[in-house]
């Protein structure tokens, strides 16, 4: 009884001492087919560390979690580029207010080149913006759900409620 009292606190202190697991969001060049995600998903998931990824073709992203005692960012680059497809880490920011996340993004407008950081909705696309310098009214492009999808250093806010729910 007293050595498997020993070994459970054994095994809590080892549990405890675990990092909790981390996300990263890499944009990724070069996915011109659908089976291409697979292929990335499949490098990522190879990489020591790596608990799971989700590659997502239309926005060219991927979502990763992993421990961070194990892999880390460049790490994961290093995994896509090596299977063909160069990244780089996310460029977007959250920002907490009042405990409740909210996603920030910076539009620059194609007119000008006026940057804007503004606040997105999480669970809506917003469809016009107009530029404070040159007052230009900013529209989704083509294939495009959002003026965040086409100007924003943050792809649309239903993907970012996405990108939050993977890190929880």
């Amino acid at each position: 009884m007293k050595i498997a009292f020993m070994a459970f606190i054994l095994c809590m202190s080892v549990a405890a001492s675990a990092a909790a697991p981390a996300t990263a969001i890499l944009d990724i060049q070069n996915m011109t087919c659908p089976l291409c995600p697979v292929t990335i998903r499949k490098a990522l998931e190879r990489t020591p560390g790596v608990i799971e990824a989700h590659v997502d073709y239309i926005h060219k992203t991927a979502t990763v979690k992993y421990d961070p005692e194990i892999a880390t960012p460049p790490t994961l680059v290093k995994a896509t580029t090596q299977a063909g497809f160069p990244s780089k880490i996310h460029a977007g920011a959250k920002k907490m207010t009042s405990g409740v996340q909210k996603l920030i993004s910076t539009l620059t407008c194609p007119e000008c080149e006026h940057k804007t950081v503004e606040d997105m909705p999480l669970k809506s696309c917003r469809f016009f913006h107009e530029c404070a310098q040159c007052h230009a009214v900013l529209r989704p492009k083509a294939g495009d759900c959002c003026v965040f999808c086409s100007y924003g250093s943050v792809k649309c806010p239903p993907i970012q409620s996405q990108y939050a729910a993977h890190s929880e």
